[in-house]
């Protein structure tokens, strides 16, 4: 195989692997390569070369797996093939060393824990090495396509790394102050509401939100019949008469609960929500620890085969530190399981909130 044919096939991998870190097993990656035109020959050579130099990391499972080497950032930049024109003859243009500098100085200039910095403020960094703003929405545009960089909020714009170190910053802090299940829920509560509603495009009119889980003693139909955080919202279409009724559930658990059972739980959820998730305290984020690596890939793999949502989060109180690795599908609860839910897990301010919007 050529070298040229090689850089291709790796391009075509790391596309394939999640930017969180979390592994896939080969034969999945080698099916994508394959209806992308790809041969055996080139994913194994591929693969070879990416492990050989760091960038992926080789994991369990049945064929065996992958994933990318979340410390390996610089790896990965020499990896991908630069679509950057070689003769650089337009000014706005890069060649491939240069664009290399510019990537390398884009990446030092982020946040290593993943947080946002505003392009205005990350643009003025990089403007004092050199980098003009048409070269700076070049390459930032380019590592979004390929999954290094995220887009984030605020006036002008900001952008986030994805493959970041996951290094615990102020990780002490988080585990002193959320040391309990319980401890999570109301600053997780506040997040949901504040961003997730906003990101989702929930209007708080057309929604009521508890915090189901502080019911106390009261009676609620037995066990894992309570998630900790529930939205419901009524909502009117242009083309669909009536009104549409979405029941949206979250069960929260802490660190030291990162097994299957969460994956149950929420998945009874199902029977009277249409969306539910399970979220997750990892106040490390996800490390290369490979027995939480483990414990992910099995929750990630459960959570998809339930059709429930699965996120994670570093510190309750910060958006910025939330992923979600998996969407909820949709589920159909049967109407008479929605009436007894809401009528029982609701307090009575929402159920008569939820009245007037009917």
């Amino acid at each position: 195989m050529s070298g040229t044919e090689d850089k291709i096939a790796i391009k075509a991998i790391l596309d394939c692997l999640p930017v969180n870190g979390t592994a896939l097993g080969n034969r999945a990656v080698l099916k994508i390569l394959k209806k992308n035109g790809y041969s055996d020959e080139e994913f194994w050579s591929a693969k070879e070369d990416l492990v050989k130099n760091g960038t992926v990391i080789p994991g369990r499972g049945r064929g065996g797996s992958i994933r990318l080497n979340l410390n390996g950032i610089g790896k990965v930049l020499e990896t991908i093939p630069s679509v950057a024109s070689s003769g650089g003859d337009d000014k706005n243009e890069l060649s491939r060393e240069e664009e290399r500098r510019v990537r390398k100085l884009m990446m030092d200039s982020l946040p290593k824990d993943g947080s946002t910095l505003g392009n205005k403020n990350l643009m003025g960094k990089l403007g004092k090495s050199g980098v003009s703003s048409e070269q700076y929405w070049l390459v930032r545009n380019r590592m979004i396509s390929e999954g290094l960089l995220a887009k984030g909020r605020g006036l002008g714009g900001s952008v986030r790394l994805l493959l970041a170190g996951r290094t615990p910053s102020a990780s002490s802090t988080v585990k002193a102050k959320y040391k309990k299940e319980k401890d999570l829920y109301q600053p997780f509560f506040d997040s949901i509401k504040q961003y997730w509603m906003k990101d989702e495009g929930l209007n708080e009119n057309d929604c009521v939100i508890d915090l189901t889980a502080n019911q106390g003693k009261k009676k609620t139909g037995g066990k894992w019949t309570r998630p900790d955080i529930t939205i419901v919202s009524v909502r009117a279409f242009v083309y669909i008469p009536g009104k549409i009724l979405d029941v949206i559930t979250f069960e929260i658990k802490h660190a030291n609960c990162v097994d299957v059972s969460g994956v149950f739980e929420t998945a009874s959820h199902s029977r009277f929500a249409h969306k539910s998730y399970l979220s997750i305290y990892l106040p490390n984020g996800i490390t290369d620890d490979e027995s939480i690596n483990e414990s992910i890939d099995r929750l990630v793999a459960e959570c998809e085969r339930f059709g429930i949502g699965f996120l994670y989060f570093k510190d309750p109180n910060d958006w910025s530190t939330f992923e979600i690795l998996v969407d909820p599908k949709r589920q159909n609860p049967d109407p008479d399981e929605i009436e007894k839910f809401i009528d029982t897990q609701l307090s009575k301010s929402n159920r008569d909130e939820l009245l007037k919007k009917k």
